[in-house]
């Protein structure tokens, strides 16, 4: 956690953010206070307290939340969420690859172990490119090619410029950003490369996601596995370009809730969520958090492909994939245009009002399985203004 971003953004406690009777305006819940370091990296503002502990400044309340491998765990389901992935949190980065490959085959094929360097490798290779042997090679592929013909990384940066595009220049285009669903942060250090003068803050709830970084942010490299066949994964470091060493300074990555952020109203100016919609429970709710959490003025950017589970999203809250004699056809991108347009029931979706759509695409993401296999995903883009509705009343 750098201590630049945990001062410019001041989280508030989730729990107690949780009781507010206006559950859409957090300014009244207490601050969280860096109580202890355990360990630390670097100098400055931007250093990182690599393990340490925060706490709910309200004497009544006294939650606190764990700072681990530079991770800080804001979130009012902490211990939830830990205790669901306390493997992940704690996993050994000292042990040779080779017991790693006996230990996933011992775990098996859709083990933790195996959708944590299935889900991380994908997006780490996409955000830094697939690297070189970290190591000896100790998968069956250690061939010419660990990549599948026709792939090459960078989508998740390409949907990225072109959600900046369709934004198109603002006066509020410098100020701080945020990365709904930053998964290895990628995407986070690139907006800071595009945005030399903000902070950027990503967030998400994968820690697997988040070590690898929180490891590029600290050193410059990103490690990670990447899968070449069944459940064979091959220890990978990609370098980071000297542009991206220079802007990772000004980015950070917390694990928080995208449905309950722990920041005040208007803390940002840009806020993007690139595939972030179709994966939280509350994609609704996921919408009214953005524009609660960016000033008006700025902009909220959405890509989704619209590639529900049922494990992550109850049907009912699909925007589309279902009803298809409905007028939308059950049509994603239509069901989330009637949303920003004029939502049905205002009451229950009180902060879409404020998000005003500027433009809207559809373009390619990819995204490599293994070896031999990668998915196209036609993905929707969509841009909006935030407005200030109090004024319009």
């Amino acid at each position: 956690m750098r201590l630049s971003h945990f001062e410019r953004f001041a989280p508030r406690c989730p729990i107690c953010a949780a009781r507010q009777t206006e559950p859409h305006d957090i300014a009244g819940a207490p601050r969280l206070l860096l109580i202890e370091r355990l360990a630390t990296h670097g100098a400055g503002d931007t250093a990182h307290v690599v393990h340490g502990v925060l706490r709910c400044a309200d004497r009544a309340c006294q939650a606190e939340f764990p700072i681990i491998d530079g991770i800080p765990f804001i979130l009012a389901s902490v211990r939830e969420l830990i205790a669901a992935s306390s493997a992940a949190i704690l996993l050994r980065d000292d042990v040779p690859a080779r017991l790693v490959s006996l230990v996933t085959d011992c775990a098996g094929p859709g083990s933790w172990l195996d959708r944590a360097g299935l889900y991380a490798g994908s997006y780490a290779a996409d955000h830094y490119g697939s690297g070189e042997a970290d190591g000896v090679p100790v998968a069956a592929c250690g061939n010419a090619s660990i990549d599948p013909a026709g792939w090459t990384p960078g989508s998740a940066a390409s949907v990225l410029d072109r959600l900046l595009a369709l934004a198109g220049d603002h006066g509020l285009a410098m100020g701080d950003a945020l990365d709904a669903g930053c998964a290895t942060g990628g995407v986070s250090l690139a907006l800071a490369q595009r945005r030399p003068q903000a902070l950027v803050l990503g967030i998400d709830t994968n820690p697997s996601m988040l070590r690898v970084a929180h490891g590029v942010l600290r050193t410059g490299v990103a490690r990670f596995v990447l899968r070449t066949e069944g459940i064979s994964y091959e220890p990978r470091v990609a370098r980071l370009s000297a542009e991206a060493v220079e802007a990772m300074a000004r980015v950070d990555a917390w694990c928080c809730d995208a449905l309950a952020l722990p920041v005040t109203r208007g803390t940002f100016t840009t806020c993007v969520a690139l595939h972030t919609l179709d994966s939280v429970a509350a994609p609704g709710g996921l919408l009214m958090e953005l524009a609660r959490v960016t000033r008006p003025g700025g902009r909220v950017m959405i890509a989704s492909p619209f590639d529900w589970s049922p494990a992550v999203t109850s049907i009912d809250q699909w925007l589309g994939g279902h009803s298809q004699a409905a007028s939308h056809g059950a049509r994603g991108d239509r069901v989330l245009a009637q949303l920003l347009t004029g939502p049905d029931d205002p009451a229950t979706h009180p902060g879409l009002a404020a998000l005003r759509v500027i433009a809207r695409d559809d373009v390619a993401w990819r995204v490599r399985l293994h070896a031999r296999a990668m998915t196209t995903y036609t993905t929707h883009c969509v841009a909006c203004e935030v407005v200030d509705v109090s004024r319009e009343a």
